[in-house]
Protein backbone atom coordinates (compact mmCIF):
# COMPACT_ATOMS: atom_id res chain seq x y z
CA UNK A 1 0.00 0.00 0.00
CA UNK A 2 2.76 2.45 0.91
CA UNK A 3 4.52 1.79 -2.39
CA UNK A 4 1.35 2.18 -4.44
CA UNK A 5 0.15 5.33 -2.69
CA UNK A 6 3.65 6.78 -3.00
CA UNK A 7 3.62 6.05 -6.73
CA UNK A 8 0.25 7.79 -7.13
CA UNK A 9 1.59 10.97 -5.57
CA UNK A 10 3.60 11.57 -8.71
CA UNK A 11 1.48 9.62 -11.19
CA UNK A 12 -2.19 9.81 -10.20
CA UNK A 13 -4.93 7.40 -11.23
CA UNK A 14 -6.20 7.55 -14.81
CA UNK A 15 -9.79 6.70 -15.75
CA UNK A 16 -10.48 5.10 -19.14
CA UNK A 17 -13.95 4.54 -20.58
CA UNK A 18 -14.71 1.67 -22.95
CA UNK A 19 -17.90 1.75 -24.99
CA UNK A 20 -20.15 -1.28 -25.47
CA UNK A 21 -18.73 -2.27 -28.86
CA UNK A 22 -15.13 -2.10 -27.68
CA UNK A 23 -15.96 -4.04 -24.52
CA UNK A 24 -17.70 -6.75 -26.54
CA UNK A 25 -14.77 -7.06 -28.94
CA UNK A 26 -12.22 -7.23 -26.13
CA UNK A 27 -14.21 -9.81 -24.19
CA UNK A 28 -14.12 -12.21 -27.15
CA UNK A 29 -10.47 -11.56 -28.07
CA UNK A 30 -7.69 -14.07 -27.41
CA UNK A 31 -6.29 -12.27 -24.38
CA UNK A 32 -9.62 -10.95 -23.24
CA UNK A 33 -9.78 -7.83 -21.16
CA UNK A 34 -6.69 -8.77 -19.13
CA UNK A 35 -4.30 -7.06 -21.55
CA UNK A 36 -5.05 -4.92 -24.60
CA UNK A 37 -4.12 -1.79 -26.52
CA UNK A 38 -6.35 1.10 -27.50
CA UNK A 39 -5.86 4.14 -29.76
CA UNK A 40 -7.05 7.56 -28.52
CA UNK A 41 -6.57 11.11 -29.76
CA UNK A 42 -3.26 12.67 -28.73
CA UNK A 43 -4.80 15.45 -26.65
CA UNK A 44 -6.38 12.94 -24.25
CA UNK A 45 -2.91 12.07 -22.93
CA UNK A 46 -1.86 15.59 -21.96
CA UNK A 47 -2.33 15.05 -18.21
CA UNK A 48 -1.42 11.34 -18.12
CA UNK A 49 1.72 10.43 -16.21
CA UNK A 50 2.36 6.80 -17.01
CA UNK A 51 2.81 4.04 -16.11
CA UNK A 52 0.21 4.20 -13.39
CA UNK A 53 -2.95 2.65 -12.02
CA UNK A 54 -5.95 2.94 -14.31
CA UNK A 55 -9.62 2.51 -13.47
CA UNK A 56 -11.59 1.20 -16.44
CA UNK A 57 -15.28 1.88 -16.83
CA UNK A 58 -16.79 -0.45 -19.44
CA UNK A 59 -20.30 -0.29 -20.84
CA UNK A 60 -21.14 -3.98 -20.49
CA UNK A 61 -24.79 -3.80 -21.49
CA UNK A 62 -26.11 -4.73 -18.05
CA UNK A 63 -24.53 -1.55 -16.70
CA UNK A 64 -21.05 -0.05 -16.32
CA UNK A 65 -18.38 -2.41 -14.99
CA UNK A 66 -15.46 -1.12 -12.94
CA UNK A 67 -12.01 -2.68 -13.27
CA UNK A 68 -8.45 -1.74 -12.38
CA UNK A 69 -5.21 -2.21 -14.28
CA UNK A 70 -1.95 -0.60 -15.35
CA UNK A 71 -1.81 1.95 -18.16
CA UNK A 72 1.49 2.45 -19.97
CA UNK A 73 3.07 5.27 -21.92
CA UNK A 74 1.36 6.27 -25.17
CA UNK A 75 3.03 6.15 -28.56
CA UNK A 76 1.87 7.87 -31.73
CA UNK A 77 0.38 5.54 -34.33
CA UNK A 78 -1.42 7.99 -36.63
CA UNK A 79 -1.42 11.73 -37.22
CA UNK A 80 -4.10 12.29 -34.60
CA UNK A 81 -4.00 9.17 -32.40
CA UNK A 82 -1.68 7.51 -29.91
CA UNK A 83 -1.76 3.90 -28.82
CA UNK A 84 -1.56 2.90 -25.18
CA UNK A 85 -1.35 -0.53 -23.55
CA UNK A 86 -3.44 -1.69 -20.62
CA UNK A 87 -2.25 -4.73 -18.67
CA UNK A 88 -2.95 -6.59 -15.44
CA UNK A 89 -6.62 -5.66 -15.66
CA UNK A 90 -8.70 -7.09 -12.81
CA UNK A 91 -12.36 -6.88 -11.85
CA UNK A 92 -12.64 -5.09 -8.51
CA UNK A 93 -15.17 -4.34 -5.79
CA UNK A 94 -17.24 -2.27 -5.93
CA UNK A 95 -17.97 -3.30 -9.49
CA UNK A 96 -19.51 -0.01 -10.65
CA UNK A 97 -18.52 3.68 -10.69
CA UNK A 98 -21.51 4.52 -8.50
CA UNK A 99 -20.35 1.96 -5.95
CA UNK A 100 -16.90 3.52 -5.94
CA UNK A 101 -18.35 6.94 -5.17
CA UNK A 102 -20.32 5.47 -2.24
CA UNK A 103 -17.18 3.75 -0.95
CA UNK A 104 -15.30 7.00 -0.37
CA UNK A 105 -15.40 8.41 3.14
CA UNK A 106 -14.11 11.93 2.56
CA UNK A 107 -16.90 14.22 1.26
CA UNK A 108 -14.45 16.45 -0.60
CA UNK A 109 -13.19 13.43 -2.50
CA UNK A 110 -16.75 12.21 -3.13
CA UNK A 111 -17.61 15.53 -4.77
CA UNK A 112 -14.38 15.57 -6.77
CA UNK A 113 -14.92 12.05 -8.12
CA UNK A 114 -18.56 12.71 -9.04
CA UNK A 115 -17.49 15.85 -10.91
CA UNK A 116 -14.82 13.98 -12.87
CA UNK A 117 -17.12 11.07 -13.74
CA UNK A 118 -19.84 13.45 -14.93
CA UNK A 119 -17.55 14.80 -17.66
CA UNK A 120 -17.71 11.50 -19.56
CA UNK A 121 -14.23 11.98 -21.02
CA UNK A 122 -12.67 8.96 -22.69
CA UNK A 123 -9.45 9.31 -20.69
CA UNK A 124 -8.90 11.58 -17.70
CA UNK A 125 -6.62 11.88 -14.69
CA UNK A 126 -7.55 12.34 -11.04
CA UNK A 127 -5.69 14.34 -8.42
CA UNK A 128 -2.96 12.72 -6.32
CA UNK A 129 -4.93 13.07 -3.07
CA UNK A 130 -8.10 11.62 -4.57
CA UNK A 131 -6.06 8.77 -6.08
CA UNK A 132 -4.52 7.89 -2.72
CA UNK A 133 -7.90 7.95 -0.98
CA UNK A 134 -9.47 5.68 -3.61
CA UNK A 135 -6.72 3.09 -3.25
CA UNK A 136 -6.92 3.17 0.54
CA UNK A 137 -10.66 2.53 0.38
CA UNK A 138 -10.29 -0.24 -2.21
CA UNK A 139 -7.65 -1.91 -0.04
CA UNK A 140 -10.16 -2.31 2.80
CA UNK A 141 -11.96 -4.92 0.67
CA UNK A 142 -10.24 -8.32 0.80
CA UNK A 143 -11.32 -9.25 -2.73
CA UNK A 144 -9.21 -6.36 -4.10
CA UNK A 145 -5.93 -7.43 -2.52
CA UNK A 146 -4.77 -9.61 -5.43
CA UNK A 147 -5.42 -6.84 -7.95
CA UNK A 148 -3.74 -4.12 -5.91
CA UNK A 149 -0.70 -6.27 -5.14
CA UNK A 150 -0.24 -7.24 -8.77
CA UNK A 151 -0.68 -3.68 -10.00
CA UNK A 152 1.67 -2.29 -7.37
CA UNK A 153 4.25 -4.94 -8.23
CA UNK A 154 4.05 -4.15 -11.93
CA UNK A 155 4.65 -0.48 -11.21
CA UNK A 156 7.75 -1.30 -9.17
CA UNK A 157 9.53 -3.66 -11.60
CA UNK A 158 13.21 -2.65 -11.73
CA UNK A 159 14.33 -0.91 -14.94
CA UNK A 160 18.05 -0.75 -14.25
CA UNK A 161 20.47 -3.18 -12.62
CA UNK A 162 20.83 -2.12 -8.99
CA UNK A 163 20.08 -5.27 -7.00
CA UNK A 164 19.36 -8.97 -7.12
CA UNK A 165 15.77 -8.45 -8.21
CA UNK A 166 17.00 -6.67 -11.33
CA UNK A 167 19.63 -9.34 -12.02
CA UNK A 168 17.02 -12.05 -11.77
CA UNK A 169 14.57 -10.15 -13.95
CA UNK A 170 17.31 -10.02 -16.54
CA UNK A 171 17.95 -13.75 -16.19
CA UNK A 172 14.32 -14.69 -16.68
CA UNK A 173 14.35 -12.62 -19.86
CA UNK A 174 17.40 -14.66 -20.88
CA UNK A 175 15.55 -17.90 -20.21
CA UNK A 176 12.49 -16.88 -22.18
CA UNK A 177 14.56 -15.74 -25.14
CA UNK A 178 16.36 -19.08 -25.01
CA UNK A 179 13.05 -20.70 -25.90
CA UNK A 180 11.93 -18.17 -28.45
CA UNK A 181 9.39 -16.68 -26.05
CA UNK A 182 8.60 -13.00 -25.51
CA UNK A 183 9.50 -11.48 -22.13
CA UNK A 184 5.80 -11.41 -21.18
CA UNK A 185 5.23 -15.05 -22.09
CA UNK A 186 2.70 -17.01 -20.03
CA UNK A 187 3.89 -19.51 -17.46
CA UNK A 188 1.96 -22.77 -17.57
CA UNK A 189 2.48 -23.22 -13.86
CA UNK A 190 4.04 -21.35 -10.96
CA UNK A 191 4.94 -22.83 -7.57
CA UNK A 192 5.60 -20.73 -4.49
CA UNK A 193 6.44 -21.03 -0.86
CA UNK A 194 3.35 -20.11 1.12
CA UNK A 195 5.26 -18.08 3.70
CA UNK A 196 7.86 -16.34 1.58
CA UNK A 197 7.88 -12.83 0.22
CA UNK A 198 8.58 -13.54 -3.43
CA UNK A 199 8.14 -11.35 -6.44
CA UNK A 200 7.19 -14.29 -8.64
CA UNK A 201 3.92 -14.27 -6.72
CA UNK A 202 3.06 -11.14 -8.64
CA UNK A 203 2.23 -13.32 -11.63
CA UNK A 204 0.72 -16.22 -9.75
CA UNK A 205 -3.01 -15.88 -10.11
CA UNK A 206 -5.64 -17.90 -11.92
CA UNK A 207 -7.31 -16.89 -15.15
CA UNK A 208 -10.91 -15.81 -14.80
CA UNK A 209 -12.77 -17.06 -17.86
CA UNK A 210 -15.32 -14.23 -17.87
CA UNK A 211 -12.77 -11.45 -17.86
CA UNK A 212 -9.83 -13.27 -19.45
CA UNK A 213 -7.76 -12.00 -16.55
CA UNK A 214 -6.79 -12.85 -12.99
CA UNK A 215 -8.77 -13.85 -9.95
CA UNK A 216 -7.79 -15.89 -6.90
CA UNK A 217 -9.10 -16.14 -3.36
CA UNK A 218 -7.05 -14.46 -0.67
CA UNK A 219 -6.64 -17.76 1.18
CA UNK A 220 -4.64 -19.18 -1.75
CA UNK A 221 -2.55 -16.10 -2.30
CA UNK A 222 0.83 -15.45 -0.70
CA UNK A 223 0.17 -13.28 2.31
CA UNK A 224 3.09 -10.87 2.10
CA UNK A 225 4.22 -9.74 -1.33
CA UNK A 226 6.12 -6.62 -2.30
CA UNK A 227 9.16 -5.52 -4.24
CA UNK A 228 12.21 -6.72 -2.33
CA UNK A 229 15.76 -6.76 -3.59
CA UNK A 230 16.23 -10.45 -2.89
CA UNK A 231 12.87 -11.45 -4.34
CA UNK A 232 12.45 -13.83 -7.24
CA UNK A 233 12.26 -12.95 -10.87
CA UNK A 234 10.51 -9.67 -11.68
CA UNK A 235 8.58 -9.99 -14.88
CA UNK A 236 5.19 -9.61 -16.44
CA UNK A 237 4.12 -13.13 -17.28
CA UNK A 238 0.50 -13.47 -18.28
CA UNK A 239 -2.31 -16.02 -18.16
CA UNK A 240 -1.01 -18.27 -15.44
CA UNK A 241 -3.22 -21.33 -15.71
CA UNK A 242 -2.49 -22.73 -12.26
CA UNK A 243 -0.88 -21.79 -8.98
CA UNK A 244 0.23 -24.18 -6.27
CA UNK A 245 1.68 -23.20 -2.93
CA UNK A 246 4.34 -25.81 -2.22
CA UNK A 247 6.85 -26.49 0.50
CA UNK A 248 10.34 -26.66 -0.98
CA UNK A 249 13.74 -25.09 -0.71
CA UNK A 250 13.23 -23.03 -3.85
CA UNK A 251 11.96 -19.49 -3.59
CA UNK A 252 9.91 -20.22 -6.69
CA UNK A 253 9.65 -22.22 -9.86
CA UNK A 254 8.11 -21.20 -13.18
CA UNK A 255 7.41 -23.65 -15.99
CA UNK A 256 7.21 -22.50 -19.61
CA UNK A 257 6.38 -24.45 -22.74
CA UNK A 258 6.79 -23.57 -26.40
CA UNK A 259 5.76 -26.02 -29.10
CA UNK A 260 7.61 -29.23 -28.10
CA UNK A 261 10.01 -27.46 -25.75
CA UNK A 262 9.70 -27.08 -21.99
CA UNK A 263 11.74 -24.85 -19.69
CA UNK A 264 11.80 -24.73 -15.91
CA UNK A 265 13.33 -21.74 -14.10
CA UNK A 266 14.10 -22.15 -10.41
CA UNK A 267 15.37 -19.40 -8.15
CA UNK A 268 17.58 -20.38 -5.27
CA UNK A 269 18.68 -16.95 -4.07
CA UNK A 270 19.45 -16.94 -0.34
CA UNK A 271 17.63 -20.22 0.12
CA UNK A 272 18.82 -23.73 0.85
CA UNK A 273 19.48 -24.47 -2.83
CA UNK A 274 21.96 -21.60 -2.99
CA UNK A 275 23.54 -22.77 0.24
CA UNK A 276 23.99 -26.22 -1.28
CA UNK A 277 24.88 -25.35 -4.88
CA UNK A 278 26.32 -21.83 -4.72
CA UNK A 279 23.96 -20.49 -7.40
CA UNK A 280 20.90 -18.29 -7.45
CA UNK A 281 19.17 -19.27 -10.70
CA UNK A 282 18.71 -22.67 -12.35
CA UNK A 283 17.61 -23.34 -15.94
CA UNK A 284 16.36 -26.82 -16.84
CA UNK A 285 15.69 -27.73 -20.46
CA UNK A 286 13.48 -30.75 -19.82
CA UNK A 287 13.39 -31.80 -23.48
CA UNK A 288 17.15 -31.73 -24.13
CA UNK A 289 17.67 -32.80 -20.50
CA UNK A 290 20.44 -30.34 -19.75
CA UNK A 291 20.69 -28.08 -16.72
CA UNK A 292 22.62 -24.82 -16.34
CA UNK A 293 23.07 -22.97 -13.05
CA UNK A 294 24.09 -19.33 -12.75
CA UNK A 295 25.49 -17.15 -10.01
CA UNK A 296 25.11 -13.39 -10.58
CA UNK A 297 27.68 -10.78 -9.70
CA UNK A 298 27.53 -7.02 -9.96
CA UNK A 299 30.36 -5.03 -11.58
CA UNK A 300 31.22 -1.55 -10.32
CA UNK A 301 33.22 1.14 -12.16
CA UNK A 302 36.72 1.74 -10.84
CA UNK A 303 39.47 3.77 -12.52
CA UNK A 304 38.09 3.22 -16.00
CA UNK A 305 37.49 -0.50 -15.55
CA UNK A 306 34.53 -2.60 -14.47
CA UNK A 307 35.52 -4.47 -11.34
CA UNK A 308 34.14 -7.20 -9.12
CA UNK A 309 35.66 -7.24 -5.66
CA UNK A 310 35.92 -10.84 -4.49
CA UNK A 311 35.03 -11.80 -0.95
CA UNK A 312 34.64 -14.88 1.19
CA UNK A 313 31.09 -15.30 -0.11
CA UNK A 314 32.35 -15.93 -3.65
CA UNK A 315 34.92 -18.43 -2.35
CA UNK A 316 32.18 -20.26 -0.47
CA UNK A 317 29.89 -20.27 -3.52
CA UNK A 318 32.63 -21.65 -5.77
CA UNK A 319 33.43 -24.34 -3.23
CA UNK A 320 29.79 -25.43 -3.28
CA UNK A 321 29.75 -25.44 -7.08
CA UNK A 322 32.89 -27.56 -7.23
CA UNK A 323 31.20 -30.23 -5.11
CA UNK A 324 28.83 -30.86 -8.03
CA UNK A 325 31.04 -29.69 -10.92
CA UNK A 326 32.60 -33.00 -11.95
CA UNK A 327 31.45 -33.62 -15.54
CA UNK A 328 29.85 -36.96 -16.25
CA UNK A 329 29.54 -38.94 -19.43
CA UNK A 330 26.67 -38.78 -21.89
CA UNK A 331 24.86 -41.44 -23.82
CA UNK A 332 25.71 -42.29 -27.41
CA UNK A 333 23.12 -39.86 -28.76
CA UNK A 334 24.27 -36.99 -26.54
CA UNK A 335 26.79 -34.31 -27.33
CA UNK A 336 27.94 -31.29 -25.34
CA UNK A 337 30.37 -28.61 -26.36
CA UNK A 338 30.84 -28.02 -22.63
CA UNK A 339 29.28 -30.34 -20.02
CA UNK A 340 29.86 -27.90 -17.17
CA UNK A 341 26.81 -26.92 -15.14
CA UNK A 342 27.98 -23.72 -13.43
CA UNK A 343 28.31 -20.23 -14.88
CA UNK A 344 28.99 -16.78 -13.50
CA UNK A 345 27.16 -13.82 -14.93
CA UNK A 346 28.61 -10.31 -14.58
CA UNK A 347 26.40 -7.28 -15.08
CA UNK A 348 27.33 -3.60 -14.85
CA UNK A 349 25.65 -1.70 -12.05
CA UNK A 350 23.05 0.80 -13.31
CA UNK A 351 23.06 -0.74 -16.78
CA UNK A 352 19.71 -1.12 -18.51
CA UNK A 353 17.99 -4.32 -17.46
CA UNK A 354 17.66 -5.15 -21.16
CA UNK A 355 21.42 -5.50 -21.47
CA UNK A 356 22.54 -9.04 -20.89
CA UNK A 357 25.99 -8.76 -19.33
CA UNK A 358 28.68 -11.35 -19.94
CA UNK A 359 28.84 -15.02 -18.92
CA UNK A 360 31.71 -17.37 -18.18
CA UNK A 361 31.79 -21.08 -17.31
CA UNK A 362 33.14 -21.66 -13.82
CA UNK A 363 36.35 -23.32 -15.05
CA UNK A 364 37.06 -20.38 -17.40
CA UNK A 365 36.54 -17.91 -14.57
CA UNK A 366 38.92 -19.86 -12.35
CA UNK A 367 41.62 -19.90 -15.02
CA UNK A 368 41.06 -16.23 -15.81
CA UNK A 369 41.47 -15.01 -12.21
CA UNK A 370 44.83 -16.80 -12.07
CA UNK A 371 46.20 -14.53 -14.82
CA UNK A 372 47.70 -11.02 -14.39
CA UNK A 373 45.04 -9.64 -16.77
CA UNK A 374 42.39 -10.14 -14.10
CA UNK A 375 44.07 -7.86 -11.56
CA UNK A 376 41.98 -4.77 -11.04
CA UNK A 377 42.61 -1.66 -8.95
CA UNK A 378 42.75 -2.06 -5.18
CA UNK A 379 42.47 -5.83 -5.21
CA UNK A 380 39.40 -6.20 -7.38
CA UNK A 381 38.91 -8.66 -10.21
CA UNK A 382 38.87 -6.77 -13.48
CA UNK A 383 36.13 -8.14 -15.68
CA UNK A 384 35.93 -6.16 -18.89
CA UNK A 385 36.31 -6.65 -22.61
CA UNK A 386 40.01 -5.73 -22.73
CA UNK A 387 40.94 -8.00 -19.84
CA UNK A 388 39.05 -10.96 -21.27
CA UNK A 389 40.26 -10.26 -24.83
CA UNK A 390 36.96 -11.39 -26.30
CA UNK A 391 36.85 -14.71 -24.42
CA UNK A 392 33.39 -14.57 -22.92
CA UNK A 393 29.81 -15.24 -23.93
CA UNK A 394 27.17 -12.67 -24.63
CA UNK A 395 23.59 -13.48 -23.75
CA UNK A 396 22.36 -14.58 -27.18
CA UNK A 397 25.01 -17.25 -27.82
CA UNK A 398 24.49 -18.45 -24.25
CA UNK A 399 20.75 -18.91 -24.67
CA UNK A 400 21.19 -20.50 -28.09
CA UNK A 401 23.51 -23.11 -26.56
CA UNK A 402 21.08 -23.86 -23.72
CA UNK A 403 18.24 -24.25 -26.16
CA UNK A 404 20.22 -26.60 -28.41
CA UNK A 405 21.39 -28.69 -25.45
CA UNK A 406 25.01 -27.94 -26.33
CA UNK A 407 25.96 -26.80 -22.81
CA UNK A 408 25.06 -28.01 -19.35
CA UNK A 409 25.00 -31.36 -17.63
CA UNK A 410 24.44 -34.59 -19.51
CA UNK A 411 20.99 -36.11 -19.15
CA UNK A 412 21.94 -38.59 -16.44
CA UNK A 413 23.68 -35.90 -14.38
CA UNK A 414 20.69 -33.62 -14.88
CA UNK A 415 18.43 -36.28 -13.42
CA UNK A 416 20.75 -36.76 -10.44
CA UNK A 417 20.90 -33.02 -9.83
Amino acid sequence: MDALVGHLEGRPIAILRLDASYWSALSSSRRGIGEFTIAINHDAFVSLKAPTLCLLIADAGSGPKLMAGVIGNPGAVTTIQSRVKLKRVFPIEPSSPQGLVKLLENQTHVTALRTRLAKREELMTLSAKLSGHIVEMLAKIDDNHVALRSISSSLSVPRRVRGNAALEEQSLRTALRAFGLPVDAPADKVELLSEDETAIARISVDQDEEFGTYAVSASRYVSRIHAIEDGFVEHEARWVRGMDLVGSDATGRAIYSHRDERLEVITANRRSLEHALGVDLIYINTIRRNVVMVQHKMLKPSDGSWVYRPDNQLDDEIARMETFARPGHGGKAEYRLHPGVFYLKFVKRDASIRRGGILMPLDHFQSFVATPASRGPRGGIRVDYDALQGRYMREQPFVDLIRAGYIGAYAEDTMHL
